[in-house]
C-alpha cells in the first residue's frame, strides 16, 4: 500500500508505552540525515503536544532496538515520515481493560490529527511584530509585519500572510 499509494506520513498503533516511535530503531548506530531526524522530532513533538508522551527512537522511547519495524522500513522505503504511537501504559499492557479503551482512545486523537494535519501546508510564524504607533486598526483589519513558513510535508512553496477582519482567521497566499 505505501509503494503504490507513496503516502507523505504514515501512522501505526502499538500498545503499550504511551510514547511515539520514529525510525530508525533497527540499531542504536543507526544513520539518519539530520533533516530528517529534525522533521521527525518536529513533527513527534506536536504530536506529543497534548498527551505529553516520550518522543524518540525505539531505544530512546521504548529502551530497546526492534528489528523489523514497519517505522524503519516505510521510511527507507516508501520515503513516508512513519511514526508508532505506542498506547497505554505499563498498567493496561497489551490488552487494556475496557474501562481504558476510551481514555486511550481520546488522549490518541491529537496525534492523529496533528499528523494528518502536517501532511499539507503547515504556517509556522518565526516572527509577528505590531509596532505601536505602527499599527493599522481599522474595522476591516490589522496591519503587521510577520514571517510566515511552511512547516508542513506539503506544498512547499512560499506562504504570505494577508490581513483579516476582527474575528476572522488569518488568509495565507501561496
Amino acid at each position: 500500500v505505501v509503494m503504490h499509494h507513496a503516502p507523505a506520513a504514515t501512522l501505526h498503533w502499538h500498545g503499550w508505552g504511551n510514547d511515539i516511535a520514529i525510525p530508525f530503531s533497527y540499531d542504536w548506530h543507526a544513520a539518519i540525515a539530520a533533516a530528517d531526524l529534525q522533521t521527525f522530532q518536529q513533527i513527534g513533538a506536536g504530536m506529543s503536544a497534548r498527551n505529553h508522551y516520550a518522543v524518540g527512537r525505539a531505544w530512546e522511547s521504548v529502551g530497546y532496538t526492534s528489528n523489523g519495524e514497519a517505522d524503519d522500513w516505510g521510511y527507507a522505503e516508501g520515503r513516508s515520515v512513519s511514526v508508532t504511537v505506542e498506547v497505554g501504559n505499563s498498567r493496561d499492557s497489551f490488552w487494556p481493560s475496557p474501562s481504558r479503551i476510551l481514555p486511550i482512545a481520546n488522549e490518541n486523537v491529537w496525534p492523529a490529527r496533528y499528523l494528518a494535519w502536517a501532511t499539507g501546508p503547515q504556517l509556522l510564524l518565526s516572527s509577528l511584530r505590531v509596532t505601536p504607533g505602527h499599527a493599522v486598526v481599522t474595522d476591516d483589519g490589522v496591519r503587521a509585519d510577520s514571517r510566515p513558513s511552511n512547516g508542513g510535508l506539503g506544498g512547499r512553496s512560499t506562504a504570505t500572510a494577508g490581513a483579516a477582519r476582527r474575528g476572522d482567521c488569518a488568509h495565507l497566499h501561496h
